[in-house]
């Protein structure tokens, strides 16, 4: 029993610490939603109109396999444009509604890294979520299997696996390659500020979202406590950064962001806050929470 208690005692301080992040990332979020642009949140409303909760939770399971490793200089090509377009054309459509081949094309690519990458298993993941992951996945092995196609890596993958567990054998093929990614930031990570912050925790988000227990390191953790500034803001400082609002130009803040990641579509709240990558803080706590539970 003192056992017991010793061990509730130790995460008492990080989950009360987690749980005050939460709250206040939440309604900073919340209230940033009613500034952003009518037709983008529109576009996507459904998703953000309902909370979004991963229909499929892995757990463990990443590959070890070196055919898997990224291209760690392969992600300067991202287009969020097609991405964004291959989004809508999935969310707006009915069961069995035919995919655009570009769009398989573009979430098949072989050796991405980066936001490519993530952007990748986002498709898939969204296809799970609306309930259309069936019909998707069936066209996915149809533009798999055509002559052209049939040497990519995903193909290869796919065929080469023995039980007929489709979805958990996409997720792990991305997430392992998505594992990969994140661990080599992490190695060469020297301080926040020289640091891919957004994308780092976007990996985090979308893999420990799926269950993969092995994105949550007390490590990584720890090194995106450090992108919060004192104010709770993520907009790729460091935590000493002291905000001071009188001082700030926003246009030169986003400017630097979007320089940094090549995202097409950002926000930047009153206080200086990224609404993305504070976005995405607030899903990696909750999801840390959760797991800690």
């Amino acid at each position: 029993m003192a056992k017991s208690n010793w061990f509730y005692q130790s995460i008492k301080k990080p989950i009360l610490n987690l749980s005050h992040r939460i709250s206040f990332l939440a309604n900073k979020v919340y209230f940033n939603l009613f500034s952003l642009s009518i037709d983008y949140v529109e576009n996507f409303k459904r998703l953000v109109d309902r909370p979004y909760m991963s229909k499929t939770k892995i757990r463990t399971g990443l590959l070890q396999d070196k055919f898997l490793q990224v291209n760690f200089n392969k992600n300067d090509s991202f287009n969020e444009k097609l991405s964004d377009e291959c989004y809508l054309e999935l969310l707006n459509g009915r069961h069995g509604d035919p995919i655009e081949p570009q769009c398989f094309e573009f979430y098949t690519t072989d050796g991405t890294s980066g936001y490519s990458l993530t952007h990748q298993l986002l498709f898939f993941m969204i296809a799970d979520n609306i309930d259309r992951f069936g019909d998707v996945s069936v066209q996915l092995l149809d533009f798999l299997l055509q002559e052209n196609t049939i040497n990519k890596n995903m193909a290869s993958y796919l065929a080469k696996q023995k039980d007929n567990d489709l979805k958990s054998q996409i997720f792990r093929y991305f997430c392992t390659r998505v594992y990969y990614d994140a661990d080599n930031m992490f190695k060469k990570f020297t301080n926040a500020n020289d640091f891919k912050q957004d994308l780092f925790i976007e990996q985090i988000v979308l893999c420990g979202s799926l269950g993969f227990e092995e994105f949550f390191k007390i490590e990584w953790l720890e090194i995106i406590f450090s992108f919060q500034n004192q104010n709770g803001c993520f907009n790729q400082r460091e935590n000493n950064f002291d905000l001071d609002l009188k001082n700030v130009a926003f246009d030169r803040v986003l400017n630097a962001i979007n320089s940094k990641r090549m995202k097409r579509y950002d926000s930047i709240m009153k206080d200086g806050c990224s609404s993305h990558q504070t976005g995405l803080a607030l899903a990696y706590f909750s999801l840390m929470f959760e797991y800690l539970l």
